[in-house]
């Protein structure tokens, strides 16, 4: 399945999400909670814009409801991802990968998937079983044909750690990265985000925390990462959506799942 990317881009309280077919991109929404994409997200900013890695283990979580039919044309999804992106001050691209709950024209399906901010995003792996730990990483790298640095968004697959990666797809580098982790819906009427109380959704954990790198994947560290609500407007925000943030892992849910 072929789609337009999603992503979500923002600093601090500021987001500007890539919309769906649905909406033009870009295109914050600010009145209708019906068509707003967002929930929880944090974001890691650097004033010298040398975020230039981002990886963590994902949780599988198979459960949660979305809404509208399957190729309807709205594509209801929540989607638990890592990226790097553009300060949208300067531009407006990202790089990601992670894991979703979307409807596609043969129904609803729990996949990985891969995406940038400008061509299509692609669905793929999607037998994943309810409680897997799935390891992802973005780095830039050097160098295209025309000499340019590229991110590479890598899946890194099951077995724990980053030793064992396969490149995905590339995108060109950004001139002012920043670093990106959400759970994102679109049409919240009501979506139902992957996790629950008792078994919440987890991107990181301390064996295995979100790391970040400044200096193309030579090394790793934990880094300081800021909350922020991902909705075009704040009447939007919902008490269904929990969320939590340590040192080393951010955890989501919704308050609505049994499990």
């Amino acid at each position: 399945m072929k789609r337009i990317a999603i992503a979500l881009a923002f600093v601090a309280s500021v987001i500007v999400p890539i919309a769906s077919s649905a909406h033009p991109a870009f295109a914050e929404v600010t009145v209708a909670c019906s068509g707003v994409r967002g929930g929880p997200a944090w974001t890691w900013v650097r004033t010298q814009y040398d975020v230039r890695g981002v990886r963590a283990p994902i949780q599988a979580r198979n459960n949660g409801s979305l809404c509208g039919a399957p190729g309807d044309g709205n594509f209801a999804f929540n989607a638990a991802w890592i990226a790097i992106q553009d300060d949208p001050n300067f531009g407006n691209g990202i790089a990601q990968i992670g894991y979703e709950h979307d409807f596609g024209n043969n129904g609803d399906h729990f996949c990985r998937f891969y995406g940038t901010g400008s061509g299509v995003r692609h669905d793929y792996k999607c037998s994943d079983s309810n409680g897997t730990t799935i390891f992802f990483k973005i780095r830039r790298q050097c160098c295209l044909g025309n000499g340019n640095h590229y991110e590479s968004i890598s899946d890194c697959g099951t077995s724990g750690g980053y030793s064992n990666c396969t490149e995905e797809v590339i995108n060109p580098a950004f001139n002012n990265p920043i670093g990106a982790i959400a759970s994102e819906v679109n049409w919240r009427c009501p979506i139902q985000i992957m996790g629950a109380d008792i078994d919440k959704q987890n991107i990181g954990t301390s064996n295995n925390p979100v790391q970040g790198s400044t200096d193309d994947g030579s090394t790793w560290s934990t880094r300081s990462w800021g909350f922020t609500w991902g909705w075009g407007s704040s009447t939007c925000q919902t008490n269904d959506y929990g969320h939590s943030a340590g040192p080393d892992a951010m955890q989501t849910w919704d308050t609505r799942n049994a499990s």
